[in-house]
């Protein structure tokens, strides 16, 4: 019996070596689509697609730095209302309100402040390699929702200061994730380094 399923099991992983369309990714992505989840494949995440800047805005937090090693990813100063765009071609997994006080729930349609927990109104979009790229602190609900195929330099929503901010700014995050763990803010990267690779260079 056991014999049984361990032939079963390496026909199964042979074949998702071997046969075209059904590697382990697309295995997993199936599974999630029939729960309900996100999925990715090279139609909504083309891997060829272009990377470009989120915002055009200088980087005034450092990813992980000294002062603020929890920081996983970078700032950009930008006005009140300016406009972010996602930074490749990929999928929204996340569009919602993430903020706290005292362990309550906080408005994201208001500014937050040092004290509030939280990214306020954000966007996560999922892209071809299993990266990720993470928007905070927007001023009002994003312009995209949790399904949305997003293009390179497609508008996701604008500059504010909701959640855990004390100005208005975007903070901007790049994640890797892998088949089996996807990405999150513990396997963020260096913005910097990562949208250069891509020749996308941060301000």
């Amino acid at each position: 019996m056991l014999l049984g399923v361990g032939v079963l099991a390496a026909g199964l992983i042979a074949a998702t070596a071997v046969i075209p369309g059904f590697g382990p990714r697309a295995l997993i992505s199936s599974i999630s689509g029939a729960f309900g989840g996100v999925t990715c494949d090279d139609t909504v995440c083309p891997p060829d697609a272009e990377w470009t800047r989120p915002i055009d805005a200088p980087v005034t937090s450092q990813f992980r730095s000294e002062e603020r090693p929890s920081h996983h990813g970078v700032d950009m100063a930008a006005p009140r209302g300016a406009e972010i765009y996602a930074a490749s071609a990929g999928v929204v997994i996340v569009a919602e309100c993430n903020a706290s006080l005292d362990g309550e729930p906080y408005s994201c349609d208001v500014d937050g402040s040092p004290e509030v927990g939280g990214c306020g109104w954000y966007v996560k979009v999922l892209h071809a390699g299993v990266f990720a790229t993470l928007y905070c602190h927007m001023e009002t609900r994003p312009e995209v929702e949790v399904g949305d195929a997003v293009v390179t330099g497609q508008l996701l929503g604008h500059v504010g200061s909701s959640g855990n901010s004390s100005e208005p700014h975007l903070h901007f995050e790049t994640q890797v994730g892998n088949d089996v763990v996807p990405p999150n803010s513990n396997s963020a990267v260096d913005p910097i380094f990562f949208m250069e690779e891509r020749g996308a260079p941060l301000p």
